[in-house]
């Protein structure tokens, strides 16, 4: 448009255009030029917030990391653990190996009638 934009500017738009959840980062690097007397600088603005969002991602797949394992120790080929009917008592929640009744997989911690 033929005008030519300062750095500092181009900063500021920066700053603006990002979501309220980087409010706090940004609000740190201010603090840190305005300690320092300097402008806060483009570069340093995309560097920070590019790794700042590197780290929400790495948090959200290590979280849905987690969420995928504890699906999987609920569930046995396609089934949830709690449709699954144990060979021994043929109750459902558990498989004959996690059964207390008696004929179940470890013989020490299997009931006995009285």
């Amino acid at each position: 448009m033929g005008k030519v934009i300062t750095k500092e500017d181009y900063a500021s738009v920066l700053i603006s255009s990002f979501l309220m959840s980087y409010n706090g980062m940004i609000s740190l690097m201010v603090m840190s030029a305005d300690i320092q007397k300097a402008s806060v600088m483009p570069d340093l603005v995309i560097r920070h917030m590019t790794d700042q969002y590197q780290k929400c991602l790495i948090q959200k797949n290590a979280h849905e990391g987690v969420q995928d394992e504890l699906f999987a120790t609920n569930t046995q080929n396609g089934k949830s653990r709690r449709d699954i009917e144990c060979f021994n008592c043929h109750k459902k929640g558990h498989c004959k190996a996690d059964c207390w009744a008696k004929g179940s997989g470890c013989g020490e911690c299997a009931t006995t009638p009285a």
